[in-house]
């Protein structure tokens, strides 16, 4: 049997990158995947993937960062799905690539919002450019030489969804590529 056999899942930012990754390994492992993202375009996409692959799934546009559409996502979910066993709340934006006394009020609040909350947001072509470089330096400094593939994220949120990680309670599970010890950061140091 499938490690998440029997699961109803909501994940959010799921439209692309690590969460397009998550739901569609959690629907290669049996679970129900309900696709949420304010990307419509991209969320669709994803979720005829998972249909196309053979998988159960549906997609919910939702910004994250307003609390009556999260409501409405999570309500839907329940409604088609029945109990809802995981919710993977991926969906951020990255900074707004500025000093902090440039960062204008708005801004700085829908980063928070969104974060927060958990939205992906699309980004301008020079930030997507600014990110990928941003990307790659970091890539260096990582003790394995590169950085995490969606599909490695994914891996870690089928064990934490599935029945194996019952006795993981309130635990910090680090996915860093061992970052976390190269600097003595995390949960033990």
């Amino acid at each position: 049997m499938a490690a998440l056999t029997g699961k109803v899942a909501v994940v959010t930012g799921a439209s692309s990158g690590i969460g397009r990754a998550i739901a569609r390994r959690f629907a290669q492992e049996g679970a129900r995947v309900f696709v949420a993202d304010v990307n419509v375009t991209g969320g669709e996409e994803t979720a005829t993937m998972i249909t196309e692959q053979g998988g159960e799934a549906s997609f919910i546009e939702c910004d994250v960062a307003v609390p009556e559409q999260v409501r409405a996502m999570i309500d839907r979910a329940a409604r088609e799905g029945g109990k809802l066993t995981t919710l993977v709340n991926n969906a951020g934006v990255g900074g707004v690539g500025k000093p902090l006394e440039e960062i204008e009020p708005d801004e700085f609040r829908r980063t928070i919002d969104v974060n927060l909350g958990g939205r992906r947001a699309r980004m301008a072509p020079e930030d997507a450019d600014r990110a990928h470089a941003a990307r790659e330096a970091k890539a260096a400094m990582q003790p394995i030489g590169r950085q995490a593939q969606p599909d490695e994220m994914a891996g870690a949120a089928v064990y934490l969804a599935s029945d194996d990680a019952s006795f993981c309670v309130g635990s910090i599970v680090v996915v860093d590529g061992g970052e976390s010890i190269l600097h003595n950061i995390g949960p033990y140091f």
